[in-house]
């Protein structure tokens, strides 16, 4: 795994934006556990949000088991159906240290906190302002939350043939930009695959809309960092959605928020 320095610290638990109180401490072990696969993540212009990536790779069966510790009968239900061991494990696993991590944010036991799901399946939690989103891979899951404000969240790995799977979801003039704006257009494509899923999960509706976002505008900030516009039908004033091309190998991640 390589991940750039630039966007990353390593942590347990990052000590300027959560605490862990007295109630916490018979969960510490069950929490250091799982956390050691997350690390906080940095992703400019945002200052105000948190941001994690969570490693999948080689689950074992004492994790599952301490997984299990911190979820209830609901927080996978309204989830689509998994048939394979592995997805239920890495499903678990994923909402666990999501539920650990939000515990820490609000200073409450994640046994405590319940996950719900609107009709179209995202995940939020009841009773709360904070805001947050999940999207994994195989092998990564990528967590954003935010304290006001929806917030969507998309991780997808590059894959070479992606271009054709994704086509009838880009508009002409969004596919002359992979020429225009990225070196490698399948690249590009899945960027903008990213980016458009970010925003329909921050919505709150995935790919069931209509239509489809179509951004009007990609602005470079940087070789790593492009911000999309799109139209008035989901871009709101203060709408920003932003994909990032190189902060982990092999994977491109978007962030949408309202």
């Amino acid at each position: 795994m390589h991940v750039r320095k630039f966007w990353t610290i390593s942590h347990l638990i990052d000590s300027l934006s959560c605490k862990i109180s007295e109630h916490y401490a018979k969960f510490c072990q069950t929490g250091l556990i799982l956390l050691r696969r997350s690390f906080r993540i940095f992703l400019p212009p945002f200052k105000k949000q948190w941001f994690w990536l969570i490693n999948l790779e080689k689950i074992d069966f004492h994790e599952i088991e301490k997984a299990k510790t911190l979820l209830n009968s609901n927080d996978l239900k309204g989830s689509l159906p998994l048939v394979f061991e592995e997805d239920r494990y890495r499903s678990a696993l994923i909402y666990a240290i999501v539920k650990y991590h939000l515990g820490l944010l609000l200073d409450q036991p994640p046994q405590k906190l319940t996950l719900q799901r609107n009709e179209f399946g995202k995940p939020y939690l009841q009773g709360y302002p904070l805001h947050f989103n999940i999207s994994h891979t195989k092998s990564y899951a990528f967590l954003g939350i935010h304290l006001s404000k929806q917030i969507g969240v998309d991780i997808e790995e590059i894959n070479h043939e992606i271009f054709e799977g994704i086509e009838s979801f880009l508009f002409p003039y969004e596919k002359q930009w992979l020429f225009d704006c990225f070196k490698n257009p399948n690249e590009g494509a899945l960027a903008l695959w990213c980016a458009k899923e970010a925003l329909l999960k921050a919505i709150g509706i995935g790919f069931s809309a209509n239509p489809i976002p179509r951004f009007i505008c990609i602005e470079k900030i940087s070789e790593e960092i492009h911000r999309l516009k799109g139209t008035a039908h989901y871009f709101l004033k203060d709408t920003e959605v932003y994909v990032y091309n190189e902060v982990l190998t092999r994977h491109k991640i978007a962030v949408a928020i309202l």
